[in-house]
Formats: C-alpha cells, sequence, structure tokens
C-alpha cells in the first residue's frame, strides 16, 4: 500500500483529502506545516507528498528544501494558489515533480497522485536495475581474490568506489586487532567499538557498521562513511554486499584451511609409508578426515547460499566451486571404504620392549641434544596391543620432550602394574606447556613448532584411545611436562 503525507496548515482540508484517499486504497498521515512533517519523517517513509506552499512556522518551499538536503525519495506535489506561478516554479526546481492548484478538485488531485506513483515505480525500478547491476560488479570483483590477505586488503577500495563512499574499513577485533582501510582510517570508529561488539548493526548518524563472524576465530566489523546521509536502498545495499562478503571470506578461509590440512595429510602419508609402519595410517587418515570433512561442509553451505540467489544461480564460479567440493566429498567416501580393508594386528606385547625400539630409533635425537634417558618400573608387563601404534605413542612423546629440552636434560619412563591396568609415566625436565595452548595440544595440526605437522600427540591420543585407555598431563612452564597414560591389560573395544 503506497503511503501518501499532507502536509497543510488547513485542518479541513487534510482531513477531506485523508478520507478521501484512505477510500482509494492509500495510507494517509497528516501534517499541520514543515517543521510537524520533518518530525514524522525521522521515523518513517512516504511514497508521496502532498505539499501546501503557505504554512506558518514552516513554508512548503523550505520543507522542499530541507527534504532534499536530507535525501528523502518521496515524490512532492505542490497545492499552490491561482495565480501563483512564481512559487510553483521555484518548487519545480527544489524537486516538485507536479503542482495543483486551488481550489482543488479531488480528481485532479487523484490524478496527480497517480501519475506521481507511476513516477515513482519507474524511479524505484531503475533503482533496483542499478543496484543490481553495483551489486554485481561488486560481487564479481570479490570472487576474484584468491586468498584472505588479498580480500581483507582491497574490500574497503572496491567499497568506496563502486559505492561512492568518502571511506571504508574493516576492523578486526579477534583474536588480535588488525584494521584495513581505504583511502584513510575512520577515526570515529573508536567510540562506537565497544558498541558494535555487543550489537549485531548499528546505525550512528552517517556511519553504518556490519558485525560479521566470519570463523570461530575471527570477529571484525565492516565500516562505511559517506559523503551524504544514506537512505533506506543504500543501507539496504550495503547489509546485502557486506553479508554476501562475509560468506565469501569464509570461503577464503575454509578453503585455506582445507588445503594445509589436505598438504599435511600428504605429508603425514609419505612420512608413513617411508617408515613402514603402514598399520596406522587407516586409523589416522580416518580421525583427520573427520577434521577435514567439517570445514569442507561448512563450504559447500557457503557456496549453496549463493547459489540460491537470483542473480548468482549461473555464475559459472559458483557451479564449478560445487562440483569440486562434490568430487572432494565422493574420494573421501572411496578412501574411507579403501581404509575399511586395514585391519591392524593385535596380540600380547611387553611395553618394555616397545619403550627399547622407540628409545634405539631416536638415540641419534638423545645423543645430538644431550639428553639422558632413564627406565623405571616392570619391563616385562604384557599387554594386548597393537604395536605400531604402542611404538607412535612412545616414539611422539619422546619427541615431544626432546623439542622441549634445551641444552641437555632428563625423560624418565616408569611402568607401573595394577590388577587390569597398567600406569605409564613420561616426564621430562623440558621448558614445560604455556598454560595458553594446554587446552590444544592434542589438536589435529596444533603446532608451536615451525615446520611441525601437529600430528604426533593427536596421533598419541588417539592410539591410546585405539587401546582402551586415557592420557592426561601435567606441566609447569620452567620444571617440565609429564605425561600420565592408562592402559587397560586387556580390551575387546578394537
Amino acid at each position: 500500500m503506497r503511503k501518501i503525507l499532507i502536509v497543510d496548515d488547513d485542518e479541513s482540508i487534510r482531513l477531506i483529502f485523508k478520507k478521501v484517499l484512505e477510500n482509494s486504497g492509500y495510507e494517509v498521515q497528516t501534517a499541520s506545516n514543515g517543521k510537524v512533517a520533518l518530525n514524522i519523517l525521522e521515523n518513517e517513509k512516504f511514497d508521496i507528498f502532498i505539499i501546501d506552499l503557505k504554512m506558518p512556522e514552516m513554508d512548503g518551499i523550505t520543507f522542499l528544501e530541507e527534504i532534499k538536503k536530507r535525501n528523502y525519495e518521496g515524490i512532492p506535489i505542490i497545492l499552490t494558489a491561482y495565480g501563483d506561478k512564481e512559487s510553483a516554479v521555484s518548487a519545480l526546481k527544489l524537486g516538485a515533480y507536479d503542482f495543483v492548484e486551488k481550489p482543488v478538485s479531488v480528481n485532479d488531485l487523484k490524478f496527480a497522485i497517480q501519475r506521481a506513483i507511476e513516477r515513482k515505480e519507474l524511479i524505484e525500478e531503475n533503482a533496483r536495475l542499478k543496484e543490481t547491476e553495483k551489486i554485481n560488479r561488486i560481487i564479481n570483483k570479490i570472487f576474484n581474490f584468491f586468498n584472505e590477505e588479498d580480500f581483507l586488503k582491497n574490500f574497503s577500495k572496491i567499497i568506496v568506489e563502486e559505492l561512492s563512499l568518502e571511506s571504508a574499513m574493516i576492523y578486526i577485533y579477534k583474536p588480535e586487532e588488525k584494521i584495513y582501510f581505504y583511502p584513510r582510517f575512520i577515526p570515529e570508529i573508536e567510540n562506537f567499538i565497544e558498541e558494535i561488539k555487543n550489537e549485531g548493526f548499528v546505525i550512528k548518524d552517517v556511519y553504518i557498521f556490519q558485525k560479521v563472524l566470519p570463523s570461530e576465530e575471527i570477529e571484525g566489523v565492516f565500516v562505511i562513511k559517506s559523503f551524504f546521509p544514506f537512505i533506506e536502498r543504500e543501507i539496504e545495499t550495503f547489509r546485502l554486499i557486506a553479508k554476501q562478503a562475509e560468506i565469501f571470506w569464509k570461503h577464503l578461509i575454509l578453503k585455506e584451511k582445507l588445503k594445509e590440512s589436505l598438504d599435511k595429510l600428504k605429508i603425514f602419508h609419505l612420512a608413513t609409508i617411508k617408515t613402514g609402519r603402514n598399520s596406522i595410517i587407516a586409523d589416522i587418515t580416518n580421525a583427520l578426515i573427520k577434521n577435514l570433512e567439517e570445514p569442507l561442509k561448512n563450504l559447500e553451505i557457503s557456496f549453496s547460499y549463493f547459489k540460491n540467489l537470483e542473480e548468482f544461480k549461473d555464475l559459472k564460479e559458483t557451479n564449478e566451486i560445487l562440483r569440486a567440493i562434490s568430487d572432494i566429498n565422493k574420494i573421501f567416501q572411496n578412501i574411507k571404504e579403501i581404509l575399511g580393508n586395514f585391519k591392524p594386528i593385535r596380540k600380547k606385547v611387553k611395553l618394555g620392549e616397545i619403550i627399547n625400539v622407540a628409545y634405539e630409533i631416536l638415540l641419534p635425537n638423545f645423543k645430538e641434544s644431550k639428553i639422558s634417558f632413564w627406565r623405571e618400573g616392570i619391563p616385562d608387563v604384557e599387554i594386548d596391543g597393537y604395536p605400531s601404534l604402542l611404538e607412535q605413542i612412545f616414539i611422539n612423546l619422546f619427541l615431544n620432550s626432546i623439542d622441549s629440552i634445551k641444552g641437555g636434560g632428563k625423560i624418565i619412563v616408569r611402568l607401573n602394574e595394577e590388577e587390569d591396568f597398567v600406569k605409564i609415566e613420561i616426564s621430562d625436565t623440558g621448558s614445560g606447556i604455556p598454560d595458553e595452548i594446554k587446552d590444544k595440544i592434542f589438536e589435529p595440526f596444533f603446532t608451536t613448532k615451525e615446520g611441525g605437522l601437529g600430528i604426533g600427540l593427536f596421533l598419541v591420543k588417539n592410539a591410546v584411545k585405539m587401546h582402551g585407555g586415557e592420557i592426561y598431563f601435567e606441566s609447569e612452564e620452567g620444571v617440565g611436562t609429564t605425561f600420565y597414560i592408562n592402559l587397560p591389560k586387556r580390551w575387546e573395544g578394537f
């Protein structure tokens, strides 16, 4: 339903016009002068303004100047006294679409309103076409970015140039503060940072803020500043672009993580084959694939969003990426089927012998690092287990300790036997594990070592789990770390 605002100081005219136009299917409000009308326009928008030129406090000409200055989108129709052509011409120069002479005929007024509505519809359609073209152009430019850093550095520039803005910026406040802007930083943003963090969408004066959450690790805000006050259509355009940019940003992050994960998986797979420990491939690869499938699913959801949008559903790049995701899912499914045929051999194992094998393999590392190695407890204790997986537990824990010891130190392994369990302690005199990463060390691909894969402790945890055991640790920075492993002597879980 089209909305009309009648601005006239004559109450009888306001009431008559309101009733007639409401009976014709319009939604109508009235104001006694331009000042009252501006107060109404702060909270509502209208398609048509019917404006009397002669009013107290704020006349029609002044009101026209104000709505033009504030960029309100309604179509003005002027009511003017017979013979007052000069005022009518002034009104037309200020943007009035038409004028109706007093005394006003209801039919003449309806005809003028109908013509104004047709004009409004034409303007709206042209605006929609231009906005759609503009949005498509911006999105296509965004699609040319191949990594997250390029996106962050160039997105603000594209927004400024395409939307004719004064400035734009991306402010990232998690996990570390970063700011990308073009052509200049917006100092006023500092006054609203805390509010932005707490509010999903905030508008302050001529600033627009769009909160974005591209991943669990990153939170940020798109900020734009215009030379002129924003109209509602421009705000919606920015919201749409910001939302689609956020989805593509998430895609770039997931794509880089997925590539990194696949590269590490390939390196780990080749390293495992070279060392001859093929029996652990199935177990660890299965676990890694589970960690890769989640970001891959998020990626698929993100691009499905684009495909469902009318303007993007036939976009070549979107369809190609969705096909690639489908192919990767098929590859993962094939790998799972192949891995189903890998059955590691379980048998009675003496843990003392496994520890000796791990030590012998790493003997050059112990000597080079000037680390002494001590064994305590019962060397002949036996459990039902997978020899290759048990070797990997000790090899990776020893390597973890060796890496933490600088300038010589000690590693001690203790074996204690209870009725149904074997308790293992591996202690070192290394640098310890910082508090802020203690809850991450068993995560796949998490590493603090340059060039490290972040696989070792993840493998250890899964290997312990495959034996029905548990693992935990105690660590103090500057003192050392002790890993505790409890393994059942017999377990039928796998």
